[in-house]
This record gives structure tokens, sequence and C-alpha cells, in this order.
């Protein structure tokens, strides 16, 4: 059996690593492997959105995987890339590994599509790594009566309470649904996307929305998320429906038919991007950059996009069209299944090390 270890787990930044460590957990619920979690020893651990798997063998030597999870696909980190075996990123971008010299490039691989989320094995690991940081805000108290818990502990707490379980995002294509389109997403100050643009990203955002609920009224969920910026510079496109929070969205947009999609952030892969295709959703989007392990196809798993209007267009052909809608959702559950539940892309990764070591 192989045995997986992570060491560092403390130290992952748990929103982005949930999705790795839920697949993690369900094989080794499965008895598929052999997990070892090591709250302890961080020798091979470098950042919070790189994670080191060092897996054992007995069929073959002892391998290393790091799975990148930054967003940008322009930035790696060199010294998990020089001790690894293969490099799983996220986002993959094939000209920005133009640079790196071919022994370490040939090494890079793409992750797939992910998104937050966590299994029901998941949940002693969260109680063990929320115990180690309460443990080191004790040891950082040095004996008064006042402790503060750390601030990132807390937020774990808050997210960990708050995600779905991976089970949850999923919908077969055979449920019935409502002739409904969802898109409900952000917009950000230009600080927090630099060097992507803010404007790029929200005015289209915006402009999708707007064109939206003009053509299709209540037949239209969504909205821009309720922060404060949105509320100051868009206040007429914030979510209207009460409940914006991440769980509520899930159980309703599960309802809808079609899913808008526009890029995430320094044009990656959005995490609603795999939501979609577990609950067997229409999606249409604006077009695809990063690479996947296998493609998503235009016209079967998606209708592409530029505009706003463009947008409606693409919609209004879903609704009109039963029976491509019915493929479509067919196909997109169907790659979720094969490609984005977490057990399943994981397990490929793992079976990479050993099957195709050099590419």
């Amino acid at each position: 059996m192989l045995r997986v270890i992570v060491s560092g787990v403390h130290k992952l930044d748990m929103i982005h690593a949930s999705y790795v460590l839920a697949g993690l957990c369900e094989l080794d619920r499965r008895g598929e492997i052999e997990l070892q979690c090591d709250l302890h020893d961080g020798r091979n651990f470098w950042d919070g959105l790189t994670i080191n798997l060092e897996l054992q063998s007995d069929a073959g030597a002892g391998k290393m995987l790091c799975i990148d999870l930054r967003d940008r696909s322009d930035v790696a980190n060199p010294a998990a890339l020089e001790r690894c075996d293969l490099y799983f990123r996220k986002s993959y971008y094939a000209p920005d590994l133009a640079n790196l010299p071919e022994e370490l490039r040939r090494k890079v691989r793409p992750l797939g599509l992910i998104f937050p989320c966590r299994s029901a094995p998941m949940d002693g690991l969260a109680l063990r790594v929320l115990a180690r940081k309460f443990g080191e805000a004790l040891q950082a108290a040095e004996g008064r009566r006042l402790i503060r818990f750390p601030r990132e502990a807390v937020g774990m707490v808050r997210w960990y309470l708050s995600v779905p379980l991976s089970t949850k995002f999923q919908e077969p294509p055979e449920t019935t649904v409502d002739r409904r389109i969802v898109f409900q997403t952000r917009v950000w100050r230009e600080e927090e996307v630099i060097p992507d643009s803010s404007t790029e990203v929200n005015e289209l955002r915006a402009g999708v929305i707007r064109a939206l609920r003009r053509e299709f009224g209540a037949r239209f969920q969504g909205g821009l998320i309720p922060t404060p910026y949105a509320r100051q510079h868009y206040p007429d496109l914030v979510c209207t429906h009460r409940d914006a929070r991440r769980r509520a969205y899930v159980a309703a947009s599960k309802r809808s038919l079609i899913a808008v999609y526009t890029r995430g952030l320094y044009h990656c892969n959005a995490w609603k991007l795999g939501e979609y295709l577990a609950g067997s959703k229409c999606v249409v989007a604006e077009g695809l950059r990063d690479e996947l392990p296998k493609p998503l196809r235009e016209g079967t798993n998606y209708l592409g996009f530029g505009t706003p209007s463009e947008c409606v267009d693409q919609c209004r052909r879903l609704l009109d069209d039963a029976d491509l809608a019915s493929s479509m959702r067919l196909a997109n559950y169907q790659y979720y299944c094969e490609e984005v539940d977490p057990p399943s892309c994981i397990r490929k990764c793992l079976n990479r090390a050993y099957s195709h070591p050099e590419g």
C-alpha cells in the first residue's frame, strides 16, 4: 500500500489546502493509501500554499510530490520545484514555464479544478490542527492569564464550520432543476489584485450581472457579494437575496440549470468552475486560459462568451435547446466524477508519480 506523508499541516492555508486534504483523507478512509499527517515535522514544508507529499511504496523508490495552490501561474516555489519529482500546479500556463531549465520544466503538471471543501474524515485532522494552534498560543502566553487565540485559527474555525462537504456540491444530471441562471461573484480593490487589473475583472462581472438581470428578471439569481467595496461602487448590483453566505449559496445554486463563469484573478481557473461541474450545471463561460489535465470542450462542457450581450445570447440558447442542455449536464457531471471529485483528482496525481515520472 502507498504511504503518503504530509508534514507541516498546521502551517498550511487550510482554505486553499482543504480540497487536497479532503481527497487524501477520503482515499485513506477507503483503504487506498495510508495517510500520515505530521503536525510536528516541518522539514519538508516551504509555505502555506505548497503541499509536500512524501510517497513511500513497496513497489518502488520513494517519491516527493508538490502541489502548488497559487492563483498566479507566473509564481512558483523554487525550493519545492528543485526537490520534488513532480510539481502539480492549480494554475498551469505553459508560456510562464518557458524560462525554467528543461529538467525543472518537465516536472510541472496541471493539477486541475479545485474548490474549498471538506470530507467527513477530515474532521479529526482539523481538530488536531486546532489543538496544535491552541498549544502554540499557550506557549506564547508564557503563564499570563489572558490568552489570545491566534487570528488565523479563529478564521479557520469559522471557515471549517461554514464550508460544505464535497458531496454537498454534487447534483446528478437527471435531477429536475429550475430554468434559472445563477451568477454570484465579487469585485476587488486594485491593491488586492495587482498585477491583475481590477477594472478589467470588475467591469465584466458587473456588466454581465446587469445584462442578465435586464434580460431574464426573476429567472436570474445572483449578484455581487455585499462587501464594503461592492456596496460603495456597485450598490445596485449586490445580492438581493437575504443569505449570500457560502453554504446557502451552494444549496440554492444547485437548483439552477445554467451557471455563468468569468475568469478568476490572474486568469486562473476560479473555484466556482469545479463547483458548477459538481452540480451538473450548464456552463456559460468567459474563455479559459489555464490548462487542465483533460481540457473542457467548448460546445460540450460550456458555451463561451466575451461580452455581456454574448453571455445573454448563450444563456438564451441553453434555455431554448433542451437537448443541448441535457447533454451538457451529463458531460459536466461525468467530467466532475472523473477529474474534479477530490479523491479522483488526488488519486491520479499519486499514480502519476510512478506511472509517468518523466512526463
